[in-house]
């Protein structure tokens, strides 16, 4: 009995036609993949030049009677969302608070909606304990943020 196979002309097409199809696949995915990453690169970029222009103080902060009060002033060139008025403890332990405005006054709440445009400055009020080590504010821009630490920190 005689085994044929197929001819080496056809061996070669199909194997070049498997070649191409795998490529094409390949192109296809690794178009869309630059594509995305450039336009996450490209955002990133629009955000990190527009938040070279940003920077918060954190100033006359005073703890009185299981209260910490301050002034969070945007001393940037663009608008910013607080995000965050973190205080941590000398015992490591953390509490973050969200400032939000309602009506003409700053409260806490659990997202922040406080935007502070340039120039503007907020006065917050907040619950805290005592042996506070450090207070931060953070913004929507990442490298705007002001600390104080507790040599700053006035008490009544």
């Amino acid at each position: 009995m005689s085994l044929k196979g197929i001819s080496p002309l056809i061996s070669i097409v199909l194997l070049v036609a498997l070649a191409v199809a795998v490529g094409a696949i390949i192109s296809t995915w690794l178009f869309g993949f630059t594509q995305k990453q450039a336009t996450t690169v490209s955002e990133r970029a629009e955000e990190d030049i527009a938040c070279s222009y940003a920077s918060l103080l954190l100033s006359d902060v005073e703890y009185c009677n299981g209260r910490v009060s301050g002034q969070i002033e945007n001393t940037g060139d663009i608008s910013l969302l607080i995000k965050k008025l973190l205080i941590v403890y000398s015992n490591g332990s953390t509490q973050e608070t969200g400032l939000c405005l309602i009506g003409s006054e700053i409260k806490t709440c659990t997202t922040s909606n406080l935007t502070l445009a340039p120039r503007d400055l907020a006065v917050f009020n907040v619950s805290a304990s005592q042996n506070i080590l450090k207070i931060r504010v953070t913004s929507n821009c990442s490298s705007a943020y002001s600390d104080i630490s507790s040599e700053d920190i006035t008490s009544c």
